[in-house]
């Protein structure tokens, strides 16, 4: 800048930064090597801000600091401030407070211009030609940021909301610690800011690459379109609802036809239907539609497996395993285990018993020959039509055996009698042997004699 401009830039300046505020009807130019252009310094330490008029007088906006001089205010005649610089570096000093004014004198377009050495336009800052939005634009052909209505659009010219962000918005706190982030709260202090906020946060002990969402009141998750529908809600006591807004367990499934929930001792599934039932649960093969199924239904369980559920969506029809209520179960088709433990009461002991009428073999002889089959014992036609009670069968099976082992211990009792009989008709006749033997030589003895009588 050489000494006459400079001279006219000290005197406009002086003439503005003096008692009276200056009115410039042409446009203020200045043009240094330096960055710092202008410096404004207030002597009295109170309101210090450059303010914006029309052609009436009226101002339209006004920029700098507050009363203690600790704000920095950004603020459209609209009684909203947009932007505050905390301890900034940038200072105008006078006695007024308003130290520079900008007024048109045509209502049309009215900003301050920031050129390079060249004289070439790098930014302006100002209203455009209906005094009505305020941008900050760089020489690219995007606007960056406007204030239309009290609105702010960043990377737009007509935000529709308090702030409009065309274009991504970098939070830089990935290496800042934990609790930095996104507050939704009036009057934020360290004390409730987790009450409303979004927060970065380290999670495994390294840094602080984690994501806390933290609301006093729950966080839920919503889809649709031009609508909000709850699809997830953490309520405030921890619960996790998917489908329902008032989660009442750890997690809350709402299906549509029941409720998937944890509780204290596992895991539930619920419906609230008339006729019965509690729904099923299918596991199901695409590729075939081969299907499993557990079910209930009025309190009684089934299994049912290898069918199409287009068929039998709930497999009721294709059961192969029941267990009713009161404990009865039924399977269809073979059974196999390594070991099965029947415990029921009374047992067959009463065979023993001394009053026991102890059937005789030519009853059970003639029953046999009549009826093809043991006594209290079902036939094989009753077995076929109505099955056979395991516990009750293993019981008629014991009283047959300790029947059985009652004749064969009756058996041994006669035969050690007649074993006795047998050995004492022995001895008899052994002696009546010796005494035929005797009898024979008497008879030989008495030959002889009578032949030598003669």
């Amino acid at each position: 800048m050489n000494t006459k401009i400079k001279i006219a830039v000290i005197a406009m300046m002086g003439m503005s930064l003096g008692t009276n505020a200056q009115n410039f009807t042409t446009p203020i130019s200045i043009s240094t090597s330096s960055d710092a252009v202008a410096t404004f310094q207030t002597n009295d330490n109170k309101w210090l801000y450059t303010q914006w008029k029309n052609s009436s007088g009226q101002r339209r906006a006004y920029m700098g600091l507050d009363g203690n001089l600790t704000n920095f205010t950004l603020n459209l005649e609209n009684g909203t401030s947009k932007f505050l610089l905390n301890n900034g570096s940038f200072n105008i000093k006078s006695s007024q407070d308003a130290i520079v004014t900008f007024q048109t004198t045509d209502d049309k377009w009215l900003y301050t211009n920031w050129k390079n050495s060249l004289g070439q336009r790098k930014a302006y800052m100002g209203f455009d030609g209906s005094l009505t939005n305020f941008i900050l634009n760089l020489e690219n052909g995007a606007n960056k940021i406007s204030f239309p209505n009290g609105n702010v659009g960043i990377g737009t010219t007509s935000p529709s909301t308090k702030l409009d962000v065309n274009g991504n918005v970098l939070f830089n706190s990935f290496s800042r610690g934990n609790d930095n982030g996104i507050f939704f709260r009036e009057n934020f202090v360290n004390s409730n800011k987790y009450n409303l906020s979004i927060l970065t946060y380290d999670h495994n002990g390294s840094s602080s690459d984690g994501l806390s969402l933290n609301a006093y009141d729950g966080i839920s998750f919503s889809t649709g379109s031009n609508s909000r529908n709850e699809r997830v809600r953490i309520s405030q006591n921890g619960y996790v609802g998917i489908g329902t807004t008032n989660p009442k367990h750890k997690l809350d499934i709402s299906t549509g036809g029941g409720n998937l929930k944890t509780y204290t001792f596992g895991l539930e599934h619920t419906v609230n239907t008339p006729g019965g039932w509690a729904r099923a649960f299918r596991l199901r093969n695409e590729h075939d539609n081969k299907t499993a199924v557990f079910g209930s239904l009025n309190g009684n369980a089934y299994i049912a497996v290898g069918f199409d559920i287009s068929e039998d969506a709930t497999g009721y029809r294709n059961q192969k395993f029941t267990i009713n209520r009161n404990g009865n179960a039924a399977l269809k088709g073979k059974f196999e285990a390594k070991e099965i433990k029947v415990t029921t009461s009374p047992t067959a002991d009463f065979v023993f018993e001394e009053n026991y009428n102890l059937p005789t073999l030519k009853s059970i002889e003639k029953h046999i020959k009549e009826k093809k089959h043991l006594p209290e014992i079902a036939s094989a036609k009753e077995m076929e039509k109505n099955g056979v009670n395991v516990g009750n069968f293993q019981i008629q099976l014991l009283q047959k055996i300790e029947e059985l082992t009652l004749y064969t211990i009756g058996q041994e009792k006669k035969l050690k009698s007649q074993k006795s009989e047998i050995e004492e008709l022995k001895k008899q006749n052994s002696k009546i042997e010796e005494q035929e033997k005797k009898i024979e030589k008497l008879e030989s003895l008495v030959q002889k004699l009578l032949k030598n009588k003669n």
